[in-house]
């Protein structure tokens, strides 16, 4: 059962199960005609996936040719869990987590060149001693996920 204050809702592409929010992948290859693909949920109870960006493997490093990969910010009230994640989509019917930095807290939008691999990410370290600026820039590079 679901805690007061967070919404959980029936997803049709997993026997409607209840999930939380998170990040849904649609396939619009026919714009005319989207279709959802896949819901990844967000691991934090009442958290949120605000934003995602996507490379193309070939993008990143030529060793990842033929590969979809997408970034997205965690935001919760448990921040050992927040954070960004690496999803490897290229099937975009079973997504994997490739990657993940976690106890990074005020995440937000986030930036991700994809040919030299370098993420900008909002936030700042979660674990003492903290960092004096709730929101401070996290650079990373993620050519390799």
């Amino acid at each position: 059962m679901p805690r007061p204050g967070f919404s959980f809702l029936p997803n049709p592409l997993n026997n409607n199960a209840d999930e939380p929010n998170g990040t849904m992948i649609i396939d619009v290859t026919d714009p005319a005609n989207p279709k959802e693909m896949f819901h990844i949920p967000v691991p934090v109870p009442g958290g949120q996936a605000q934003m995602a960006r996507m490379c193309l493997g070939s993008d990143l490093n030529e060793n990842l040719r033929g590969k979809v990969y997408l970034m997205r910010n965690i935001q919760g009230n448990t921040t050992q869990m927040s954070g960004y994640e690496v999803w490897d989509v290229t099937d975009v019917k079973k997504p994997v987590l490739a990657s993940a930095l976690r106890g990074i807290r005020s995440t937000h939008k986030l930036w991700w060149e994809c040919n030299t691999g370098i993420a900008y990410m909002p936030g700042s370290k979660d674990s003492g001693p903290l960092w004096r600026q709730a929101q401070s820039m996290v650079i990373v590079d993620w050519k390799n996920p």
